[in-house]
């Protein structure tokens, strides 16, 4: 019976602590800038991502640009991604310790589909509302910030920033 008491005890520690790291994220942000939105630049491109013409309405905050294809654009729904956006960023931020003037502009466009999900070209990162609502385009947005190029990079930096599990912020500096 002892021994089947202490089999007990210890499967009880072992589920806590599997359950301790699952499921959890980053920090909620608070004080994030308000959007702005109006109409922005047409999209204009023969890069591989995005062969397209397209008005946007567009954003700002520091060094980041939203622009939501006109087609999808609603005013309600904009502010809901620019603030899941600027979440995103701000732990990205503060991961890092740096400032945002610290970074390079970068622009992401909104649209209604991509074809291989979220795609990163140069300085632009393409993605679709539910890829920003999920956090499936996290890791792109780690890439983009910090002109990331290779794949490997982007994963760990999302996967530093995001999970709940830090590592030093000097092995992500390294890969900067």
């Amino acid at each position: 019976m002892k021994h089947l008491r202490n089999v007990a005890a210890l499967l009880l520690c072992c589920i806590s602590l599997l359950l301790a790291g699952c499921g959890e994220t980053a920090e909620p942000v608070e004080d994030l800038p308000e959007p702005a939105f109006a109409e922005g630049s047409p999209h204009e491109s023969n890069q591989k991502v995005c062969r397209e013409w397209f008005k946007t309405m567009s954003s700002t905050s520091g060094p980041c640009t939203i622009s939501v294809r006109d087609t999808i654009y609603d005013g309600e729904q904009a502010a809901e991604w620019w603030y899941a956006v600027q979440s995103d960023l701000a732990v990205l931020y503060r991961t890092l310790d740096m400032k945002e003037d610290e970074y390079t502009p970068f622009t992401i466009y909104i649209v209604d589909k991509t074809l291989h999900g979220p795609e990163t070209w140069k300085n632009h990162l393409y993605c679709t509302p539910e890829d920003i609502l999920s956090g499936g385009y996290r890791q792109e947005l780690a890439g983009t910030v910090l002109s990331a190029g290779e794949r490997w990079k982007r994963l760990g930096l999302a996967s530093i920033a995001f999970d709940k599990k830090k590592t030093d912020v000097r092995q992500l500096k390294q890969c900067h």
